[in-house]
């Protein structure tokens, strides 16, 4: 159940992530609402927004479970409408395989957009990544193991092997290079203040700390977007041992912790689960921060998009 009265610590501005005087503060822990009241106001308040005066390129990414067991029509919409958006360079899709999905994909091939499928193995085909291609170069693809799939066999809630996709990308007017990871963690976990006792928590656990290891290794900027299936507001108010906040933390932060939920209607029913992280080494070392972020309404998935802009900022 969901622990409602904890408090959200609620993004604070990281010195060492540089945010210029006179940008958007976020709510500080003592002022943080609780995540039902976040939820119930998020339509009404403004999202946190940051300058950064030394910026040479902004990329705006997105998470978006299209939720494959929706109608065909409704998944094929949601694409569109999507990709119809100015405001959106590259999007990580979960439940993307589905004929449905590749319908939009080729209509989005159309209008200037590219997208990656994985087929390393079973699961991966579910974490597509699309790109804008007028502004963004590709430079490469991966696709990192994640934790192995799980039959009826084992758990009441079987799933697929789970990988984090990833592309780098070139900014065309910038020069300036991102690798972009997306991932779905594994199903039924967590009951909001611990860890179930099953299969899927053991998983979620292992691939919880295989992204955190590559998202905290030294490189270029990188960006994780995903369905990580626990709520941040629960997360953060519980800690449990092996979950998101503890695990990431020191290896990458995520758009809640950097700028709080106002503002930000939650991705899921009442909770927050869909992210978009920037690796710690490029925010410590001011090669990118966080811009702003919301969840975009009137989507026929059981989610909506989470939408992050993150500033690539003018290396030291």
């Amino acid at each position: 159940m969901r622990n409602s009265l904890a408090a959200v610590l609620a993004g604070w501005c990281l010195l060492a992530s540089g945010c210029d005087a006179g940008a958007g503060t976020p709510e500080s822990p003592s002022a943080a609402s609780s995540g039902a009241d976040a939820a119930g106001s998020c339509e009404d308040a403004a999202p946190v927004v940051r300058r950064y005066a030394d910026a040479v390129a902004r990329v705006s990414v997105v998470s978006f479970n299209v939720d494959r067991t929706g109608r065909p029509a409704g998944i094929v919409a949601d694409v569109r409408r999507l990709l119809r958006r100015d405001d959106v360079d590259v999007v990580g899709w979960q439940e993307a395989d589905t004929d449905a999905f590749t319908r939009a994909a080729a209509w989005g091939e159309q209008r200037g957009w590219r997208t990656h499928f994985f087929d390393v193995g079973d699961g991966a085909r579910q974490v597509p990544i699309t790109w804008r291609d007028d502004r963004w170069v590709l430079v490469g693809v991966d696709a990192h193991p994640m934790v192995d799939g799980a039959g009826r066999d084992v758990t009441d809630h079987p799933f697929r092997p789970k990988w984090a996709t990833a592309v780098t990308l070139r900014h065309r007017a910038s020069g300036r290079q991102v690798t972009v990871l997306n991932t779905h963690v594994p199903n039924h976990v967590e009951t909001g203040a611990q860890w179930e006792d099953n299969v899927n928590a053991r998983a979620a656990r292992q691939h919880y700390a295989r992204l955190a290891a590559l998202l905290g290794s030294p490189g270029d900027v990188r960006i994780a977007t995903g369905d990580f299936q626990w709520d941040h507001h629960d997360d953060l108010a519980a800690r449990p041992e092996g979950g998101i906040t503890r695990t990431f933390a020191g290896r990458a932060r995520n758009s809640f912790q950097a700028l709080g939920l106002t503002g930000v209607c939650p991705t899921r029913n009442t909770r927050w689960i869909d992210y978009v992280w920037v690796d710690r080494p490029s925010l410590v070392a001011r090669r990118a921060a966080f811009v702003t972020h919301r969840s975009l309404p009137g989507y026929a998935s059981d989610h909506r998009p989470i939408l992050a802009t993150v500033a690539l900022r003018r290396p030291n």
